[in-house]
């Protein structure tokens, strides 16, 4: 199988840096059962450019604002290279291998959507982590927008622009949207799941320039304590965790073990 990870880029060199060197690490950790390309989309010319492929991932430049416009410019530069599926994520996500695995799976079984139900918030500074449970009200049992998988046949359905042009906020609610207009049953064939179905934490990291502030995450309903910062890096590489909490990450993969 070939998936394709999509994230974009802006600002955060060193937030980035780790991101992309976590990607590089998956890509290396799977080869044999999932064939993975790293596709960056960055908005600083040759900042961004170099930051990307120093960590080596293709890159594509794209105007920052609106971001529905960024992340469809990422998912066009894939089309031509023949994936069978899409992973985006932010550049201060961080996701374990096991997701990665079973999206894989569930895709090997006919699936051509996989979601998540919640993910694990971090607040740069004390690196305190609570745990987002998911939509609530109207919207739970919706996937939340990060590491959601997309099925290339189903990309082409929605001409490789699955998110609405003119939204910088509620991306995820766009895709949501365009499926359901063009793809009536898109839920037939989906696979949404909570991190303790698969086995895999996921997390972000919010810093100053997040789209959204850090109060309204730890207002959102849904929100509760989570595990410490020491139980949910368990799963990555000690200098990456370390880098991360640090804002320092390893430029070489020799320094990450």
């Amino acid at each position: 199988m070939r998936v394709a990870l999509l994230t974009t880029l802006w600002k955060r060199p060193a937030l980035t840096a780790c991101a992309l060197r976590s990607g590089l690490l998956a890509r290396e950790a799977l080869s044999g059962s999932v064939d993975i390309e790293l596709l960056a989309v960055g908005s600083e010319g040759i900042v961004s450019r170099a930051l990307a492929e120093d960590h080596g991932w293709r890159y594509v430049e794209a105007p920052n604002r609106p971001i529905g416009v960024k992340l469809n410019a990422g998912f066009a530069a894939l089309r031509s290279l023949d994936v069978d599926g899409v992973v985006a994520h932010g550049s201060d996500d961080f996701a374990d291998l096991r997701l990665v695995s079973a999206w894989a799976r569930a895709s090997d079984e006919g699936k051509l959507f996989c979601g998540l139900l919640d993910m694990y918030k971090v607040r740069v500074g004390d690196y305190r982590v609570f745990h987002w449970t998911g939509y609530q009200g109207a919207r739970r049992g919706d996937s939340i927008g990060p590491w959601r998988f997309v099925a290339s046949s189903v990309l082409d359905v929605l001409d490789w622009a699955p998110y609405d042009p003119a939204l910088s906020r509620n991306l995820d609610g766009s895709m949501t949207d365009k499926l359901n207009a063009r793809l009536p049953r898109w839920k037939e064939y989906s696979y949404t799941v909570s991190m303790k179905d698969v086995g895999a934490s996921v997390f972000d990291v919010s810093t100053p320039e997040r789209i959204s502030s850090w109060t309204d995450i730890v207002n959102s309903p849904g929100v509760i304590d989570g595990p410490s910062w020491k139980e949910l890096t368990a799963f990555l590489p000690h200098e990456l965790s370390y880098a991360i909490r640090k804002q320092r990450c390893p430029r070489s993969s020799s320094e990450v073990k």
